[in-house]
């Protein structure tokens, strides 16, 4: 099983966010290589690998597995939260 790479588009921010958080639903470590992206616009896109290891993990739970990012923005520091399945 090859590597995989997923991503999150977040969008209506003001400006480049750092520390892009990602966690996943299934009972893992949550233990995964993230990178917060480039702000262009207004959106921002985050990526995270999954070496062929953690997918066969995440395989063997049988699971459908979602992944969430989220930052927090603003003085209120507001949660944005993208969700892939």
């Amino acid at each position: 099983m090859d590597s995989h790479k997923i991503s999150c588009v977040l969008s209506d921010i003001p400006s480049q966010i750092s520390g892009v958080k990602w966690v996943t639903d299934s009972n893992t470590a949550n233990v995964y290589s993230a990178e917060d992206g480039t702000i262009v616009g207004t959106s921002q896109t985050s990526s995270l690998s999954l070496s062929s290891t953690q997918l066969t993990n995440l395989k063997r739970n049988g699971d459908i597995t979602t992944f969430t990012c989220t930052i927090f923005v603003g003085d209120q520091k507001k949660a944005v939260s993208a969700t892939q399945a």
